[in-house]
């Protein structure tokens, strides 16, 4: 099979394939999730050296949610996410972060108009959540904070926010590490 013929599969069938041998759609899937197990990674470092680390975990997650994946018992994309994030988990865990200090913001973009695998009281529930992060984020945030934490959760890059709010880079990598502390210190003493 080409790969343009495996980039018109969807995910359940590139899953099915990769189950079967096929590391060609093994490696679509992969190329397809990994800016998203980028993003949900980030939703949960606390430094930048840990970032790569918890990558490397949620690619591992997404791995093992090729291989277990049962199209019987519905979409891979919600799996997938749910395999990422536990690896994620896992691997705090064994690394024994004494206090919740990382932010669990899954939910906060995690729904879009287009995901067909959400119904309407699951993208509601989303909503609903995603606006009570917010909420909670302009309380501890500075305004320049909260405008560049939002769509660096989004998974936009530095440098495309420095670019948009006209700002360096350095001045962008400092409000999200400001950020990440507020938030981590605000979380775990809820």
């Amino acid at each position: 099979m080409s790969e343009t013929d495996l980039e018109n599969l969807t995910d359940e069938r590139l899953a099915e394939l990769s189950q079967g041998g096929d590391e060609k759609a093994r490696d679509e899937l992969v190329t397809r999730y990994h800016p998203r197990v980028r993003a949900i990674a980030r939703s949960f470092f606390r430094s930048h050296a840990d970032l790569d680390d918890f990558i490397q975990e949620g690619l591992l997650g997404l791995l093992k949610a090729i291989e277990t994946y049962d199209g019987e018992k519905g979409a891979f994309r919600p799996y997938s996410n749910t395999c990422v994030r536990n690896k994620i988990i896992d691997y705090q865990k064994k690394m024994k972060y004494g206090r919740i200090d990382y932010v669990p913001i899954d939910t906060i973009e995690d729904v879009t108009d287009e995901d067909p695998d959400i119904n309407p009281e699951e993208r509601a529930l989303y909503e609903e959540k995603r606006r009570e992060f917010r909420k909670k984020l302009k309380k501890i945030l500075s305004s320049y904070e909260y405008s560049v934490m939002i769509p660096y959760l989004a998974g936009d890059s530095k440098s495309d926010i420095a670019g948009r709010l006209c700002r360096d880079v350095k001045s962008v990598d400092n409000a999200v590490t400001r950020s990440y502390a507020k938030m981590g210190k605000h979380y775990s003493n809820d």
